[in-house]
């Protein structure tokens, strides 16, 4: 049964067929190991055409095996960014819908995620290291924030059909060094 699951298509792409082992593999291949902390960047739509007819079992099926490739000694991260605040809009940490794509809103209601009080910048997170990572400071990308953490534990970035340019990192890497068209 578990191994027929594994071969069940989840997208096709260039007209193959991908599966969930095939999802596992290609982690394996950049690099995932077990116990790794992960920050997950996404545009699901990027992937190919979806075989799932069920988008939540689809996203769930993306989630469960980030969580797979790390592991329970693992962490997995994804942004759950809203802008309300900008717009004098409250921000709840429980309701508040991350803006920055379907599987990181998918992954912000999971069952064992936590999500970092930031109005702005605030992350998901599941696995062994979600306590030490929920306890950020309030600065976005400076000394204690979520950006500083990962730095500091050597984590990875995961890029999941998002563009390079989305990697909010770099904002963290602009502050650390001072740079001056860095506003702070």
């Amino acid at each position: 049964m578990k191994k027929e699951a594994n071969s069940i298509a989840l997208y096709t792409h260039n007209g193959a067929n991908v599966n969930r082992s095939d999802f596992v593999k290609a982690l394996r291949a950049v690099g995932v190991r077990t116990g790794d902390t992960i920050f997950v960047h996404s545009a699901m739509f990027a992937f190919g055409r979806f075989v799932a007819k069920d988008k939540k079992a689809f996203l769930t099926s993306i989630s469960n095996m980030l969580k797979k490739t790390v592991g329970k000694s693992g962490t997995v991260i994804m942004p759950t960014f809203t802008y309300s605040f900008t717009k004098k809009e409250p921000f709840d940490v429980r309701r508040s819908p991350s803006t920055v794509g379907v599987l990181t809103e998918h992954f912000r209601k999971e069952r064992g995620v936590v999500r970092t009080k930031h109005p702005l910048f605030s992350v998901a997170i599941w696995g062994k290291k979600k306590v030490a990572f929920s306890k950020i400071s309030q600065d976005s990308f400076g000394t204690g924030s979520i950006f500083d953490i990962l730095c500091r534990g050597n984590a990875a970035i995961v890029f999941l059909g998002a563009p390079f340019q989305s990697m909010t990192f770099l904002h963290y890497i602009e502050q650390s060094h001072v740079l001056p068209y860095r506003y702070v």
